[in-house]
């Protein structure tokens, strides 16, 4: 089985996941969808710590230790994924997102993505409650609803969250955006992830955003979204930092561990999906926002 982080991360992407130049700060409120922000820089490093001794580990188990640190320990990150090109299928991604605690409790998350031609999406997650922005490019080429109901919601809905309980039944209308939110999930399956061929190498550590790493290269069979190359910080925790991936794709990784504050749009620019399920002439609890739009993971 090929990973798709790995070699979809995007895998996840690898959050696959996309996960972000920042999203303004870590207290993000519900608005406007201004898309993701450009490639990252060292804006918050890893805590300068002692020395993790992951190097001294073969390649293949430098990595695993990587992973699992990630999905295990990890409490929060902000995750870039950057593309040659964005598009409907493969978009850029900026997600901002803390552990989720239990099924009932959301993780905290802030999500952009910017479908390049498609439009751009703002999806939130905070407070028991789930939001999406929509602006108007995205809303003409969903082509959802009868008489292309899809471009007629651009300008109507300009500025407003579409907003739902957690658990309702409402929130299925837009659940499909929440793939960046699983970013920490990333990497579960990662030790049977690799195809019998695949070879790991390391190389010859580099400083990367502030932070001491090891770059692994990944060679093989791999699909074209597969990673190329993994960073691993050397000080702290082995906690990957960049992901290369074979067509060009990157994602960077940020602000481990750091505090997530997401806040719900107010009640004055919240519309209820039922509303906008009427307007499109749609059935209410339907997929129908995101259509053939539904992104990809960081990594992926």
């Amino acid at each position: 089985m090929k990973s798709r982080w790995i070699g979809s991360m995007s895998p996840l992407a690898v959050l696959a996941l996309a996960s972000c130049g920042a999203v303004d700060s870590p207290a993000v409120s519900g608005g406007a969808t201004d898309g993701p922000a450009p490639r990252p820089t060292a804006s918050t490093p890893l805590t300068p710590a002692a020395p993790n001794g992951v190097e001294q580990l073969d390649s293949k188990a430098l990595l695993s230790r990587s992973f699992a640190v990630y999905t295990q320990d990890a409490t929060s990150v902000h995750a870039v994924t950057s593309r040659p090109a964005a598009t409907r299928e493969q978009p850029a991604i900026s997600v901002r997102v803390d552990r989720q605690k239990t099924v009932q409790t959301p993780p905290h998350c802030d999500a952009r993505l910017d479908y390049g031609p498609g439009g751009k999406a703002r999806f939130g997650m905070g407070s028991g409650q789930m939001w999406a922005t929509l602006d108007d490019t995205y809303w003409k080429n969903t082509g959802n609803g009868p008489g292309e109901r899809g471009t007629q919601a651009a300008g109507h809905f300009t500025g407003q969250a579409i907003t739902a309980p957690y658990l309702s039944p409402d929130a299925l209308s837009f659940r499909t955006l929440t793939g960046p939110c699983q970013t920490l999930a990333a990497f579960r399956n990662h030790d049977t992830d690799y195809p019998d061929i695949t070879t790991f190498t390391k190389r010859t550590p580099i400083t990367l955003n502030g932070t001491r790493v090891i770059p692994v290269d990944i060679t093989g069979d791999l699909d074209k979204a597969g990673a190329r190359t993994v960073y691993v910080a050397l000080t702290g925790k082995p906690y990957p930092v960049r992901i290369d991936y074979q067509d060009g794709s990157r994602t960077d990784f940020t602000d481990y561990d750091q505090p997530v504050t997401v806040n719900p749009p107010p009640t004055t620019r919240s519309v209820d999906p039922r509303t906008v399920a009427d307007f499109l002439g749609v059935p209410h609890n339907t997929l129908w926002i995101i259509s053939s739009q539904n992104p990809p993971q960081p990594g992926q």
